[in-house]
């Protein structure tokens, strides 16, 4: 998701809104769940910024440091 495209830009209230709980009560679920319980827990104070990501492919993502600088 790119973040200008529901909220105008602003990287903390896209944040806010991946911390919250969705709905379900698979295995998966309620673990993701209990991840972003305890992210909000532990940093109640919260800030984000966006930065520019270095390549758009995903396997040159996972790959990034063997890739030459350029």
């Amino acid at each position: 998701m790119d973040i200008s495209e529901d909220f105008d830009d602003n990287s903390k209230d896209y944040m806010e809104s991946c911390l919250k709980p969705v709905m379900g009560v698979g295995k998966d679920t309620l673990k993701k769940n209990a991840i972003r319980k305890a992210i909000c827990n532990y940093f109640p104070t919260r800030e984000c910024i966006t930065m520019i990501r270095p390549v758009d492919d995903e396997e040159e993502l996972v790959n990034l440091e063997n890739m030459e600088y350029d």
